[in-house]
């Protein structure tokens, strides 16, 4: 062997040495899950080709691993890639908590006012336990406000309005003769129980302290600083229309329906379900909430919120668990605790070092997570446009999405199972 060839080897041997170094324990151990789970998707996805959507690993602020699957539109035979469009659901509202914020920063509102000062309209309600005007905006924010949901209201609307029902589209100013139906069932603030409600209201009052239009508002106040201009609110122009999956549900039979492309105006349901999002587009939203990203884009998250507010009321800590205006409720559930840090939802399987951050969605077939581990610098943001019903195959792969997620996310590693062995450990049933 010739010296020049000596000298090579020893370079190359050098250069692995130190990439291999250079890994930490856990990205050793994160690529290794990686590989894992790559190989399990291609195997289940291929055995339920009716599902369309995408799974992605992030590290320090980047995807290291993304898989897609399926079509974005079945009829069309558009598979999902990069720039395929979902409807995020509730994963909306931490958009609009971040408005709220925004404008508390700006002096414009406080987390104390009670809602009535910016919705007087909701004087109306039954008074019971103080009504709405015993309410607060950070009620509304944690789901706290203790109220029925306005369940006998909508249910006299879609009565009344049985075309609502089919669009799931209405307006403010539609449900005001119907706030007489509210019902209080506690004093505010005393219990938790989730409502979309409260994050539309929110919308409203984001239009009224700031004076515009909430997708006007949101669009210059975030998604831009922000760069997520693959995001938006509203209805979806002919070029959006495109790059939006349809979602599809499957019958107790196996058969798929047509599908729908939800393109309207969700209205007064916009600040609690209306973004519509690329995985690309979600990570920059993750990125915000736990500093990551490059330098241009750390850089303009000071113009949206400060990283103070984040801290004091958007991260998990012993301080805000402890503080019940921050920390909604926490209780058991299984082999895990599930809770309300300001509008986000967090999942901790033991302790808060073992928690993690973020929020998911579902609308009309549409499921979407995008949930983080900041002390880790990891997440997961996965999404899918088909559900079917508890036996069936899409089920069961979803269910297997969210395992996956936990399984990054807790353990930061990943086991090669089976299809049997999900079915067995998630104890679902078999066709």
């Amino acid at each position: 062997m010739n010296k020049a060839k000596i000298i090579l080897l020893i370079t190359l041997f050098i250069f692995v040495t130190s990439t291999i170094n250079a890994q930490s324990p856990q990205d050793t151990s994160l690529n290794t899950s990686w590989a894992t789970t790559k190989k399990m998707l291609s195997k289940f996805s291929d055995r339920v080709p009716s599902m369309g959507g995408t799974f992605a690993l992030v590290e320090k602020g980047k995807i290291i691993g993304q898989y897609y699957f399926g079509f974005a539109n079945r009829e069309r035979k558009i598979k999902v890639n990069n720039q395929t469009l979902f409807p995020v659901g509730s994963i909306s509202k931490l958009i609009t908590a971040i408005a709220i914020f925004q404008l508390q920063e700006k002096g414009k509102l406080s987390l104390n006012d009670p809602v009535t000062k910016y919705i007087p309209e909701l004087k109306k309600a039954p008074k019971d336990f103080g009504g709405f005007d015993s309410v607060r905006i950070h009620h509304l924010i944690n789901h706290t406000t203790h109220y029925d949901r306005g369940v006998a209201l909508y249910r006299q609307f879609e009565k009344d309005n049985p075309r609502f029902k089919e669009q799931e589209s209405y307006c403010f100013d539609d449900l005001k003769p119907y706030f007489h139906l509210f019902k209080f069932t506690g004093k505010p603030g005393t219990k938790h129980l989730y409502s979309n409600w409260g994050y539309s209201f929110l919308g409203v009052i984001v239009e009224r302290a700031s004076r515009m239009k909430y997708q006007r508002y949101i669009h210059k106040k975030i998604l831009k600083p922000l760069r997520m201009t693959s995001s938006y609110f509203g209805a979806t122009n002919k070029h959006r229309q495109k790059c939006l999956a349809k979602c599809y549900t499957v019958d107790s039979n196996g058969v798929i329906n047509k599908g729908i492309q939800p393109t309207y105006d969700q209205c007064f349901s916009e600040a609690n379900g209306g973004l519509k999002s690329t995985v690309g587009d979600m990570l920059k939203l993750m990125n915000f909430f736990t500093g990551s990203g490059s330098k241009s884009e750390i850089s303009k998250y000071n113009r949206v919120l400060k990283r103070a507010t984040i801290n004091e009321y958007l991260t998990i800590n012993d301080e805000n668990i402890k503080n019940p205006k921050k920390l909604a409720y926490s209780h058991k559930y299984k082999t895990y605790k599930r809770g309300k840090l300001s509008c986000l939802t967090f999942l901790t399987f033991s302790d808060v070092s073992q928690s993690y951050l973020g929020h998911d969605g579902y609308i009309y077939d549409y499921k979407s997570s995008c949930y983080w581990k900041k002390d880790k610098n990891i997440g997961i943001i996965w999404m899918s446009n088909t559900v079917g019903p508890k036996n069936s195959d899409e089920f069961a792969f979803s269910k297997i999405l969210i395992s996956l997620q936990n399984q990054f996310l807790v353990k930061q590693a990943v086991k090669d199972r089976t299809w049997e062995d999900y079915l067995k450990i998630l104890k679902i049933k078999r066709k």
